[in-house]
């Protein structure tokens, strides 16, 4: 049921439109890379123009680098305040308040769907999603060879929606991050005249996020 439940919210994240690094599987990370590298603002093929200096340069810098301890850095309250508003995202834009996931290896579901037809998937309500999401917050023990240990900081690891937890928590932080027109310029990832242009964030940088390993793509240069 955890994992079904975990495919569940990916399904929803993917359907609320908000722009963020998630990267759900390794082998999509070269489709994913080229799709948004894509999307960057004018992207010429070898050189291109600094927007702050005017110099020739190369198209992108890169910035990678992961979170330090991210599991137990983190509390189940934003987790689940995250998780809270991307199911009030869903339910408006789909006026449905289900979804349901199949009974694959590839994560694949859709908006809605019968709880009784569970032949070729499984679906939840939001409400039932929200209430296994807290239960699974409170799966803190786990085995370590033939010891019982009770993780007290942060979320769980390990279990069936630890991933989801993460995804959950850091697609709203990116999200809240690429609306901040103030905090990307205070720190040199937008600029003031991109902003007056009417140019997204998205267009100017971007990334990929695999858990808490990320890679960010800048087209400020400096």
């Amino acid at each position: 049921v955890l994992r079904k439940a975990g495919r569940a919210w990916q399904v929803i994240i993917q359907r609320v439109h908000r722009s963020h690094f998630e990267l759900w599987s390794m082998a999509t990370v070269r489709q994913e890379l080229d799709h948004r590298v894509a999307g960057l603002f004018r992207l010429p093929r070898y050189s291109c123009k600094c927007f702050r200096c005017s110099k020739s340069k190369n198209p992108l810098e890169f910035l990678m680098g992961d979170a330090n301890r991210l599991y137990t850095s983190v509390s189940t309250e934003q987790v689940l305040s995250a998780a809270k508003s991307f199911r009030d995202e869903y339910e408006s834009l789909n006026a449905d308040d289900r979804v349901s996931v199949l009974h694959t290896r590839r994560v694949k579901g859709y908006v809605g769907g019968s709880a009784h037809n569970n032949k070729t998937g499984t679906t939840f309500t939001l409400d039932e999603l929200m209430n296994i999401t807290r239960f699974a917050t409170m799966c803190r023990v786990f085995t370590v060879g033939s010891v019982l240990v009770r993780q007290i900081l942060g979320v769980p690891m390990g279990g069936h929606m630890s991933k989801i937890f993460i995804s959950l928590l850091l697609c709203t932080m990116e999200s809240d991050v690429f609306e901040d027109r103030e905090w990307l310029i205070a720190n040199d990832f937008f600029s003031e005249a991109l902003a007056d242009a009417g140019i997204h964030p998205s267009e100017v940088f971007n990334g990929v996020r695999h858990v808490d390993a990320v890679l960010i793509l800048s087209r400020l240069l400096c």
